[in-house]
């Protein structure tokens, strides 16, 4: 079996495991294996490639956790879910901005201390 082969399998495999367990860090240590199965495609010896599966998905997986890490938004979201839910069990809809406002408030201060 050529290599090129053998590092399609291993990025196949990634993209089925990252379906199972959701985890997107999986889909971008796939295209590090892509980049191997390409560069043994051209005919690089096979440190050539490590080299550059190790490279590509190190430089993903960093880029992605980077992203991850500045979407101030997404910590504001989790934050108002977790306030929501320390309120009540039920979904809370407020009754008037006043309400809305001193949600969104006591979200960004979680966001602020870091919990």
């Amino acid at each position: 079996m050529e290599l090129s082969t053998i590092w399609w399998v291993l990025a196949g495999v990634t993209v089925a495991a990252e379906l199972l367990i959701g985890s997107f860090y999986l889909l971008m240590l796939s295209l590090g294996m892509a980049a191997g199965a390409i560069t043994a495609q051209v005919g690089s010896p096979l440190t050539v490639q490590l080299l550059v599966a190790a490279g590509v998905g190190g430089a993903a997986v960093l880029l992605w956790r980077r992203m991850k890490q500045g979407r101030g938004a997404g910590r504001a979201v989790d934050a108002y879910s977790r306030v929501a839910s320390d309120a009540s069990t039920t979904p809370i809809v407020p009754s008037d901005m006043s309400a809305v406002s001193a949600l969104i408030a006591s979200a960004m201060k979680m966001v602020q201390v870091g919990k």
